[in-house]
Formats: C-alpha cells, structure tokens, sequence
C-alpha cells in the first residue's frame, strides 16, 4: 500500500494549531485567550483527550507524550494530501471525505 511509504514526523501541539488556523510564527493573534480556547478545541477534538490532559501538558503543550506527537504529525500529512487532492481533483475529494464520514 503506498500509504505506508509517507513519511511522517512527530509535530508539536502549538505547530499543529498555528498552521491549522493559518498562523505565522509571530502572529499576535497566539498569545490570546480566544486562539488558546480554539487549539485546545482543536486538540481534544483530534487526540481524543480532556482538557485535563492539556493542562497537564503545560503551557504551549509543551509536555506532551510522543505518542500524541506521532498522532498530530500524521494528521497533518493526512490532511496534508486531501488538501492536494482537493486543488487537483475536487470531485474525488469530496467523495472520499463522504466515505469517510459514513465508516464512522
């Protein structure tokens, strides 16, 4: 399967949140309450975790295990590759994510 051949890289939490919602590195937009609310949105909802876990990630989740490092990084390529699919092909796209969404 060719999937397996992608490689994939841990990402950390707060790089993950930045380039989801479309951030620079040195946005002002990060240090508010509002960006914070919606990466800790983001990240239960991804990860599957509590706030409580978040909170003991500590500040910028810093403290995060790998394993939900892994997990991020290959959400990223995942998504990464439906973002690809959709510029060339948005039909197909749109029918995989329909897919998607009925597996669950």
């Amino acid at each position: 399967m060719y999937f397996r051949k992608v490689p994939t890289k841990d990402m950390e939490a707060w790089e993950f949140c930045r380039i989801w919602f479309n951030k620079e590195s040195d946005d002002e937009d990060l240090s508010t309450r509002a960006y914070k609310s919606s990466c800790n949105q983001l990240l239960q909802e991804r990860l599957g975790v509590g706030p409580r876990a978040l909170q003991k990630w500590g500040h910028q989740f810093k403290d995060m295990p790998e394993h939900y490092k892994q997990r991020l990084g290959e959400t990223y390529i995942f998504v990464s590759m439906l973002d690809e699919l959709n510029r060339m092909n948005p039909g197909l796209c749109q029918g995989l994510v329909s897919r998607l969404q009925q597996s669950d």
